[in-house]
């Protein structure tokens, strides 16, 4: 397994669970983990998590060797940064989906 990682651009209902999970500022572009075989494993998986299915495209993401992003994603196999593209620790998407979906006190529905 490799963790490839990304920018991309969220949907509201994303950049609000976000928000109640302490991002502070006012943008929708994060930087986006995903624990993944290849680059069409990634995108498999973040179709089925919401995100898109071409989140992953060629020359717009990379392997990453950042030690603090492998570790993020030993756990999880979509992370996303709560900084926006930088900083501030990562959530994974169960987190996100728990906010999103009702799991959470914190629901957005």
């Amino acid at each position: 397994m490799k963790v490839l990682g990304t920018n991309i651009f969220l949907s509201s209902n994303f950049t609000k669970a976000l928000s109640l999970l302490g991002y502070k500022k006012n943008r929708n572009q994060f930087r986006i983990l995903c624990k993944c075989k290849s680059m069409a494993d990634a995108n498999r998986k973040c179709a089925a998590a919401g995100l898109g299915d071409k989140v992953f495209v060629s020359g717009g993401c990379s392997e990453t060797g950042n030690e603090i992003e492998l570790n993020v994603c030993a756990g999880t196999d979509i992370a996303i940064n709560l900084g926006g593209i930088i900083g501030d620790g990562y959530v994974t998407i169960e987190q996100i989906h728990n906010v999103i979906g009702g799991n959470d006190s914190r629901c957005l529905f």
